[in-house]
């Protein structure tokens, strides 16, 4: 139950960050909901160029590894710069793999922990 909550928190708090960085740039945040009309809306041009590093648990998920491709879509349309990466549920490996998106200069980094505790320091 923990790791769905931190997963599903994790994916929640990257959703912000991502939107609310499109609206950095207008400065306009009134009538904000979670609505499909807000996210149409959204400039996410500011990902174009971005570096992008994503880990998640495991791809070996049919219903994750759909998710992930999608994203990678996405964020390939939008001209992000976009690695996803699976640890596969070990989290010396997650941590190994957030270590090097740092190194590597990524924008942004997603975890989907495989061990939140174990990940939080990184």
């Amino acid at each position: 139950m923990k790791k769905l909550l931190a997963m599903v928190c994790t994916g929640m708090l990257a959703l912000g960050m991502m939107t609310g960085a499109a609206m950095a740039d207008t400065g306009d945040t009134e009538g904000v909901q979670a609505s499909p009309e807000f996210y149409e809306k959204a400039d996410l041009s500011i990902l174009e160029g971005k570096k992008i590093g994503i880990t998640i648990q495991s791809l070996e998920n049919a219903y994750w590894a759909g998710v992930m491709t999608a994203l990678q879509e996405q964020l390939d349309e939008l001209g992000a710069n976009t690695t996803i990466v699976a640890c596969d549920d070990s989290s010396a490996t997650q941590i190994g793999q957030v270590e090097n998106f740092i190194s590597s200069g990524c924008d942004l980094i997603m975890i989907h922990p495989s061990d939140a505790a174990a990940v939080e320091d990184v």
